[in-house]
């Protein structure tokens, strides 16, 4: 296969994004990760992205973009999705970012995170909600089962986070409602 035969259309009218991550974890340096098209077309500095992370997703931010001039590893990971297209912040405030991370030895993921006004930075937490496809009960409900049914039908809209849901202890009753499909996991 020649060289030029690797990429489709796309990526030759639109080069390869090598996209410099903060992760929000505690990972001491930044990540790079490759933009392919049409992902590559649309991210910049101060986005908000989902990168693979080990065996698992996180949430990033983008940091700095630059174009791949040469080939790349095939061993680079690729971004996932941008969650919010609009960016969140500019190529200042990015460097003020490494600086603060790096001087401190703070991982810049976290103190992205912290330096944000709160409620920007999205969540990758699986959600409760009920299942609507599988209504009416298929038996009564009682005890815990019932109180957690009512209070998901009470946050129809943005449901309950596991984490919470489990930390009142109704992750048996959860559990079992899944196992019911009577409630689903966003």
């Amino acid at each position: 296969m020649a060289e030029n035969e690797k990429y489709s259309d796309d990526e030759a009218a639109f080069p390869l994004r090598l996209v410099q991550v903060a992760v929000e974890a505690a990972a001491p340096s930044f990540y790079t990760y490759l933009a392919r098209s049409p992902l590559a077309e649309a991210v910049e500095v101060g986005q908000t992205i989902v990168v693979p992370l080990g065996s698992r997703k996180t949430v990033g931010y983008v940091m700095a973009v630059k174009v791949a001039e040469k080939p790349v590893s095939p061993r680079l990971k690729e971004i996932i999705e941008i969650i919010r297209h609009e960016p969140l912040f500019g190529p200042s405030l990015s460097r003020l970012i490494s600086f603060i991370a790096n001087y401190y030895l703070y991982p810049p993921g976290l103190c992205a995170k912290e330096i944000l006004p709160g409620g920007l930075s999205p969540s990758l937490e699986k959600i409760a909600a009920l299942n609507y496809e599988e209504r009416p009960h298929p038996r009564p409900l009682i005890g815990a089962e019932a109180e957690l049914f009512a209070r998901l039908e009470q946050a129809v809209a943005a449901g309950q986070t596991v984490k919470e849901l489990e930390k009142e202890n109704f992750g048996p009753a959860l559990k079992k409602l899944l196992a019911e499909k009577q409630v689903e996991l966003k």
